[in-house]
Formats: structure tokens, sequence, C-alpha cells
């Protein structure tokens, strides 16, 4: 009598938590400490789930990916991820073409290589429901391995805020740019990657006044990140911290604890910021190749004038300029710069059923001088002069997953509670 007992009540605790509806499938794949990883498959007649999206199924089947926890009063659900997946094991691979669905310890992993040239992958933590990371490549060349094309490989971990990548170019688009050594393999090339938060933000930040915290990208100065382009290993380390964070079409950039610039006849040996923007000239839907076109503004340190420069650009971004303390009492030089172009550009998809922002090129680096000679140049990017398909690019920050705020006189990440979002908005899109 006690192993019928016991065996009805193990069967209760793997049953999913949420009603299965009619002419479905539901199975537990995750079942631990109260959380619940539920897939539903939709059968005959039944309802579709995203049936855009379902029309690209390439191998998988169309379900929903739903958490669950069983709290003591009223239980709580999260859609995950809906539309075209393959459920594979834990540590299989996912095969070219396909969309997989895997549980990989107490993560969901999404691995999208439906599309050849834009393979991602996407883990989300279940306990508690949260994004970790994400892993995109951009613009992985129609031709292959026959004809290489520059790509982007971007990182982004969600736990620090952070972002890094890679330019990999190949030898053949070398020839072109120069950069690297013409008949080199393909070679990557590191970057930092800027956040990049929605066109109307509605952030309460007044960056005159208010510092830019862990809600930015920082590179120089002591976390020692960013690619010396001139002044040797050590050229990082030893120019101001510089911090920068995307918002729309503005560009908000904090340095921290300048020396004072020296005089210069020309702005080049001054201390100043460079921005350059890689923008597509033909083809609106690819990462910026060899034929795009880039721009680059020098703004000067102790004025914030604007100076053309790669590209003689007709039209400048606005610059304002500020000078303020942050928390700790460091000086700051604050700029708002209002780019000609939003980063990311939302181009019609042409009756696609799936249509994201295409981003443009952009890379921000701090040149410091001495009124004579540039001492050091330090980038986001292991940027080529002129090349646009050396150019990185930022990294959108959907509302949904997370926002900034001030805090203590800085603008800090306010993470979004996932297991509080709406119910059917997947986390995963």
């Amino acid at each position: 009598m006690w192993d019928l007992v016991t065996t009805i009540a193990a069967a209760v605790l793997a049953a999913p938590l949420l009603p299965c509806p009619k002419d479905a499938r539901c199975r537990v794949l995750y079942d631990h400490e109260g959380t619940q990883l539920i897939e539903e498959v939709a059968g005959a007649g039944g309802r579709a789930p995203d049936e855009a999206r379902c029309a690209l199924d390439a191998g998988g089947r169309c379900s929903y990916w739903w958490a669950r926890r069983r709290p003591v009063r009223r239980p709580a659900r999260r859609l995950v991820y809906r539309g075209p997946c393959l459920d594979i094991g834990a540590d299989d691979r996912c095969t070219q073409g396909t969309i997989c669905c895997r549980v990989h310890g107490g993560d969901f992993v999404l691995d999208d290589l439906g599309s050849r040239f834009h393979p991602s992958t996407e883990t989300v933590g279940l306990r508690p429901l949260a994004m970790r990371e994400e892993h995109h490549t951009l613009e992985h060349g129609a031709g292959g391995a026959d004809l290489p094309y520059p790509h982007f490989e971007l990182g982004w971990d969600w736990a620090r805020f952070a972002g890094e990548g890679a330019i990999v170019e190949s030898g053949d688009l070398a020839k072109l740019s120069g950069c690297p050594k013409p008949g080199a393999a393909e070679t990557p090339r590191p970057a930092v990657v800027l956040p990049a938060l929605p066109e109307n933000p509605r952030l309460a930040f007044d960056w005159r006044r208010d510092a830019l915290g862990s809600c930015a990208a920082a590179f120089g100065g002591a976390t020692g990140r960013g690619v010396a382009l001139w002044g040797g290993p050590g050229a990082a380390r030893a120019i101001p911290e510089v911090r920068a964070l995307a918002a729309g079409s503005t560009l908000y950039v904090d340095v921290r604890d300048p020396k004072p610039a020296a005089p210069a006849a020309n702005w080049l040996d001054a201390d100043h910021v460079e921005i350059w923007i890689g923008l597509h000239q033909d083809d609106p839907y690819r990462y910026p190749g060899p034929y795009s076109l880039a721009y680059q503004w020098g703004i000067g340190l102790a004025d914030g004038k604007v100076h053309p420069g790669y590209g003689h650009p007709a039209e400048g971004p606005l610059v304002e300029r500020a000078e303020k303390r942050g928390p700790d009492g460091t000086q700051i030089v604050a700029f708002a710069i209002h780019l000609v172009t939003p980063l990311f550009r939302s181009e019609s998809c042409d009756g696609k059923p799936v249509c994201t922002p295409q981003p443009e090129g952009v890379a921000l680096s701090y040149s410091a001088g001495d009124g004579t000679r540039v001492l050091r140049l330090v980038s986001t990017d292991a940027l080529c002069y002129g090349n646009a398909a050396s150019l990185g690019v930022a990294f959108p920050i959907p509302a949904d997953l997370a926002t900034c705020a001030v805090r203590g006189g800085a603008l800090e990440v306010e993470r979004v509670d996932l297991a509080k979002g709406p119910a059917d908005h997947p986390v995963v899109h």
C-alpha cells in the first residue's frame, strides 16, 4: 500500500503544474526545488505558437516552453520561448539549419542555427528566472568557406551587464583594407561592446549632473579594457577611464579624471574623443562590409568642438559638453553626442515574418596627446583606419529585460524581475 502511495505522489510531483491545453501534449523537462520547465507541443487542430516563426521551421517542431514555480499559495508561470524548436539532449550539438532547445544544468538554452549567416545562442537561467548570456554572429558571409566575409562575433553577459566581441576578417578582404596582413587566415580582433537603450528610454537621468555607472560600457583607466591602437600594451591603463552608453541616437560619454589638456595647433595632437560610424552602402540587411561607408569625427576634450575626419562627412553630430563630479568625487568631462544616424535601424522586412533592427558599425576611441603628437590611442575596437568592416556594433537592451536608473548619483542597471512579467510574453524573442 505504501509503495502505491509513493508512486502516486511521485507522479503528482512530476506532472506539469499548469493544465495542458486540449489537443496538445505537455511534458516536464526540468523539475528542481519547485521550478519546472514544461514543453507544450500543439497537436493537430491545436493552437500554433507564433505561426509566422513556425513557417520558418527548419527541422524542428512548434512548441511552447513554460517556466513554472511551485509556491505554497499561488503558482506562477512565465513563457520562456515559443516557436520552432527541436528538443535535443543537454550535450548534443545542434545541426546547421535547425533551431534547437535544450536544458543544460539549470538553464534553458536556445540554439538558433536556422540562418546560416546569423546563428545565435541564448541562455536563460531557471532558478531564478533570468537571462544569463547571449552569443550572436552578424554577417557570416554569403559565400561560406569559399568566399568568407567579415563577421562580428558578439557575446553579452547579463549578470555583468557587459559585452565583448571580435571582428573576424578574412585574408581576402584584408587585401582591400590592409588589415590584417594580406593573405592571413581569418583573424579575430577584440571589441568592447557598447550597450544601446531604446530610442525613448524615459531615463530620469541628467547627464550634466549624474555620472555613468554600471549601465555603461567602460574602457581605459583601471579597467585595462580597450584596444591599444597606438602607445604600446600599457596604453589602455595610461588613459583616463571612459564610460559610454547609447540611447537612441544619442551617445553619452564620461571621461573620468582626465589630465589637463595641452594646447595644440592641430586637434589630432590634443586629447580628444573619436567616433567612427559605418553605414550600409547598398544592403540594409548586412553588417557593414568592405564596401560600406565609414565616417570619423573628433571631439575636443577641452572644448567639445567637433572636427570632421575620415570620409569628410558633410554633416556631423551635435555635441554638448559639461563638467561634473562623480559620487566618489572624481572629476568628469561629460559629452552628449547626438548622432546623425541611430545605431540601430528597423528596415522594411519585405514581407519577412521576422524583422529585427539592423546595427550600424560603431567604435569609440580616446586619443591622448602632448600638443605636438599623439601619445596613446585606445579604442573599443581594433579598428582599421577608414575600414567600416573593422567596426564593432552596439548591443540593444530590451526594456523588458533591463532598464537604467539613477542611484547614489550614478546611472546603474536595473534588472527586470522576469517572474513578474507578462505570463504570455516570451523571455526569448
